[in-house]
């Protein structure tokens, strides 16, 4: 079962998560998402971004983590990873 990921897009799309649909013919199903334009803008990594903030409750990080900090120009793995 796939579960939700926003709790946004369904309003904007006029949609109704709870709502009870007849299953939509195949010429319905033809149709669907023939008015919707998807963009996707990526503007980069922004550091100092909360989303990319440590968080103190996730502890250290497991014994079992096989992964690599890379350096970069003015980014020192060995004071910047989390």
């Amino acid at each position: 079962m796939l579960q939700l990921h926003t709790t946004r897009s369904w309003d904007f799309m006029g949609l109704s998560l709870h709502s009870q649909m007849e299953q939509p013919s195949s010429q319905m199903h033809l149709k669907y998402g023939d008015d919707v334009i998807v963009g996707i803008l990526d503007t980069g990594v922004w550091p100092e971004s909360e989303s990319f903030r440590d968080d103190p409750h996730l502890g250290p990080v497991p014994s079992s983590w096989r992964g690599t900090c890379v350096g970069g120009q003015q980014f020192d793995p060995a004071t910047a990873c989390n």
